[in-house]
């Protein structure tokens, strides 16, 4: 079993604080399709 160590953990956060990240760009027509689908029921 593997323990993670606060001390570890600190050492990564450190090591991942200059990283730039990339995240996917989050699709909006879910809520709207959800928000459509309701309001017919309504």
């Amino acid at each position: 079993m593997l323990r993670t160590t606060p001390e570890v953990l600190a050492e990564k956060v450190i090591a991942n604080l200059d990283k730039s990240v990339d995240y996917p760009p989050i699709p909006i027509q879910g809520a709207q399709k959800a928000a459509q689908l309701i309001g017919e029921l309504l």
